[in-house]
């Protein structure tokens, strides 16, 4: 059985039992020309935010939720405030992109999406010291917006020699932060899961402490961690062999593997037809239970495949058998 192709027209996924997870980052400033080379702009459609919401429409059950920036981020003492702006041309204001944004955020609410603003701290320090303050407020902002949770992207400077000294708070610097960072993590989702919400956080390089080598230490770390999701972002990058090579090393590091999200990216090489296929042939092969891509709007060229993937190629002929790779047009 062949399938629409979801470009234009809205169409459900056949057979979804909702086991996977596709979720997809919402990059900052989306109306920038840099973060929206995907947007498709029409009359109907003339900002990039209006593109993201029409693939959203025309992808019914597709994609499970987003990891939104959109503009808020934590001042010292737990408040939640908007962003000041970065001077950077294109950009806006923390206040300016969350007006722009809530729109897809109502879209993500009234449709059953789920919305999870990706914030980070001004002053880890503090967010350590008191936790249950950052918490509570964002308990109390998710009660009002209708928030799925927090997911947090932690991509500090990585030259810290010594943990926490000059205000210096890096989590993959060294063991001793990665385990205060695992820890403060720990707590947050322990805190949000009181209020039924969930914590997720982007990881990348975490066997740097260990001097890039796996080790069982990090994987008891990150395997009796509390948190919902650690969002691999080493799976985005370069060629099949290091995508799957750091595919293995996250889906056997972390156990259960439910616990790992694999980040995908369409902004680096734009694989083969090949490279799809072994990619997301890994993807099933490995029960990878969530796909988080970056960034919407996803390139078409990618959306097959994540159908594939996300509908576990039930639509295909014979369930898949003999059809599932073969075969690019059905899921």
């Amino acid at each position: 059985m062949v399938f629409p192709n979801c470009t234009d027209a809205p169409c459900m996924l056949p057979n979804d039992t909702g086991e996977r997870r596709l979720m997809a980052w919402v990059g900052a400033n989306i109306n920038d020309p840099e973060q929206s080379i995907n947007c498709r702009l029409t009359k109907e459609h003339p900002t990039c935010l209006d593109s993201i919401i029409h693939q959203l429409e025309t992808n019914r059950n597709l994609f499970t939720g987003l990891y939104a920036f959109c503009g808020y981020s934590f001042a010292k003492g737990g408040k939640l405030i908007t962003e000041p702006w970065d001077g950077k041309p294109g950009h806006s204001s923390g206040a300016e992109y969350v007006k722009m944004i809530t729109p897809m955020m109502k879209y993500c609410v009234e449709t059953g999406i789920e919305f999870h603003p990706v914030i980070n701290f001004d002053d880890p320090a503090d967010a350590e010291a008191n936790p249950q303050l950052y918490i509570e407020s964002f308990a109390a902002a998710a009660k009002e917006h209708g928030w799925s949770g927090w997911s947090m992207d932690w991509e500090l400077p990585v030259n810290c020699s010594k943990p926490a000294i000059d205000g210096c708070w890096d989590p993959i610097g060294n063991v001793v932060n990665f385990t205060r960072f695992v820890d403060l993590s720990n707590k947050i989702a322990d805190g949000l899961h009181q209020h039924g919400l969930a914590f997720t956080s982007a990881v990348q390089w975490i066997t740097k402490p260990w001097n890039s080598k796996p080790a069982a230490e990090l994987s008891a770390l990150l395997s009796s961690s509390t948190v919902d999701k650690w969002l691999s972002m080493d799976t985005y990058y370069f060629g099949t062999a290091r995508v799957i090579d750091a595919l293995d090393f996250y889906m056997n590091a972390v156990k259960p593997a439910s616990k790992v999200g694999i980040g995908m990216s369409h902004l680096s090489a734009h694989p083969s037809e090949d490279g799809f296929i072994a990619r997301f042939h890994a993807l099933r092969a490995l029960d990878v239970k969530e796909v988080d891509m970056f960034f919407m709007p996803v390139n078409s060229s990618w959306l097959p495949w994540l159908r594939k993937w996300k509908n576990d190629v039930r639509g295909c002929p014979n369930s898949g058998v003999l059809s599932a790779w073969a075969n690019p047009t059905c899921f």
